[in-house]
Order: structure tokens, then C-alpha cells, then sequence
């Protein structure tokens, strides 16, 4: 096999990991917790947070620490959205092989 027909096809691979990476940190996410009634959080792909929504009737202090859980779901909801759309993109683009770090 020819070692410069390999690097190209390495140099591809990565130029089209780079852009599919960029690709996906250009998309927004929307998280949720407590329905439409609760917490919305907004992100883009690059994880950062673009908007938080609370509904006004969680609004109420009492409710501090009930709203500070729902904020943590949101979150944590986002992120794993964001994580999963990411592992099957990249995933795809490999055809399957396992490299730690992708």
C-alpha cells in the first residue's frame, strides 16, 4: 500500500471530523425539566449556555431549592442531548472504529 495514499486519506478523514466537530458545535440544543410548566435551558453544541427559561410560577422563593433541581435536570439533560448527537456523528463518519477521545 502506497504511504501517500494513506496520509492523504488520514488528512481527509481528519478535515472531515474537523468540520462535522464544527458543524455540530453550530447546532442549539434545548433542555428540559418540569414540563412546560419548568425549566427550559438553551445551549449551542460547544456548550455554552445561550438562554435559561423560567416559568413564572416557579418564580416563588419558597420554591428556591425545587428550582435549582429543575435547573440541574435541564442542564444535565442538554448536555447528555448533546453528547449522544455527538457520539452517532461521529460514529457515522468512522464506520464504526473505536478511537478513545472521539
Amino acid at each position: 500500500m502506497d504511504f501517500g495514499k494513506l496520509m492523504e486519506q488520514a488528512q481527509a478523514i481528519s478535515a472531515n471530523m474537523q468540520k462535522e466537530k464544527d458543524d455540530l458545535e453550530k447546532r442549539v440544543y434545548t433542555g428540559e425539566a418540569g414540563g412546560s410548566e419548568g425549566v427550559k435551558i438553551t445551549m449551542s453544541g460547544a456548550y455554552e449556555t445561550l438562554e435559561v427559561s423560567i416559568s413564572q410560577e416557579l418564580l416563588n422563593p419558597e420554591d428556591q431549592d425545587i428550582v435549582q433541581d429543575l435547573i440541574l435536570l435541564a442542564l444535565n439533560d442538554v448536555t447528555d442531548k448533546i453528547a449522544k448527537d455527538k457520539e452517532a456523528s461521529m460514529g457515522s463518519m468512522l464506520g464504526g472504529l473505536n478511537i478513545p477521545g472521539l
